[in-house]
């Protein structure tokens, strides 16, 4: 059982399926499908859907289970510093800059503390 958490829980990352920007991407990955399958000379067997990430996401999502450094919530030296804090797909875009930016961040934090 985790202990419970001595504050309100705030979702700090969200990517809307319905953005602006997400239809772009979902409109670009179909219109590259179409030119594969032009070239190609075969068919879209199903719509594509840009909501999916290679990547794995979430599990410990920033503001759910970790502060905004990773740190789990009720545990002083337990840190998550992978793609488990993204809450969800990044649509087109490859997520490892993010991880890694947000992975350096919670270490500086972490060793530039004091005890």
């Amino acid at each position: 059982m985790y202990p419970a958490f001595e504050r309100p829980l705030i979702k700090l990352l969200f990517w809307p399926s319905n953005s602006a920007n997400n239809q772009k991407n979902a409109q670009a990955l179909e219109y590259t499908y179409q030119l594969l399958n032009s070239a190609n000379g075969t068919t879209l067997a199903a719509p594509p859907n840009s909501s999916f990430t290679a990547h794995p996401l979430g599990g410990a999502i920033i503001g759910e289970v970790c502060n905004t450094y990773g740190q789990v919530q009720g545990y002083r030296n337990l840190f998550v510093v992978d793609g488990s804090l993204i809450p969800g797909s990044t649509a087109c875009t490859n997520p490892s800059f993010t991880i890694a930016a947000l992975a350096e961040r919670s270490m500086d934090r972490f060793l530039n503390r004091s005890t």
